[in-house]
């Protein structure tokens, strides 16, 4: 059976205002169910992939190391 949507509208007025917030309530609750069913969960990872690249070689451990070394002893001065 199909109800006209201004139908349903004019039924819901008709409703007391407690009947109305519980509606409202499960209306919310059904379509927070469906919007988690359609929206597919994202692979972060998968969408981290490469924003780090460069084009240059990366430093070596030693490298990386006195870099943050130096950065220390000027924030620390």
């Amino acid at each position: 059976m199909t109800v006209s949507y201004p139908k349903v509208v004019e039924n819901i007025k008709q409703l007391t205002l407690e009947e109305q917030l519980t509606l409202l309530e499960t209306l919310s609750h059904m379509i927070r169910g469906t919007l988690r069913r359609e929206t597919k969960p994202t692979n972060a990872k998968a969408n981290l992939r490469g924003i780090l690249k460069s084009d240059s070689a990366l430093p070596s451990e030693e490298e990386l190391t006195n870099a943050y070394t130096q950065y220390l002893i000027e924030k620390y001065q």
